[in-house]
């Protein structure tokens, strides 16, 4: 992407969802793992929280704002409904 790609995605208005048990402890899904993934963390909860301060180093080196925001829900691992649910309810809250 280029640095001009980069500044409109981070004008967006998006919020990024990370179970708080999102650990590996969870059975549902595959979570690859390789020299490369694993820098970015072990499990769903630590990538997220990876990616997450990634994108806000980005958008402070290239001086911009972002509207990203990381929304992290108690007591969920990594099951899809419960997810969808907490997900459901932020979407409804802020309509």
């Amino acid at each position: 992407m280029s640095e001009q790609d980069l500044k409109e995605a981070f004008q967006e208005k998006l919020t990024l969802f990370i179970g708080e048990l999102d650990n590996g402890n969870g059975t549902g899904g595959t979570l690859l793992h390789s020299p490369t993934l694993n820098k970015q963390g072990l499990h769903h909860y630590a990538r997220a929280q990876y990616f997450y301060k990634t994108a806000k180093k980005a958008a402070k080196d290239l001086k911009t704002p972002i509207k990203w925001q990381l929304k992290i829900i108690p007591n969920i691992g990594h099951n899809y409904r419960l997810m969808g649910k907490a997900a459901a309810e932020h979407l409804y809250a802020n309509l």
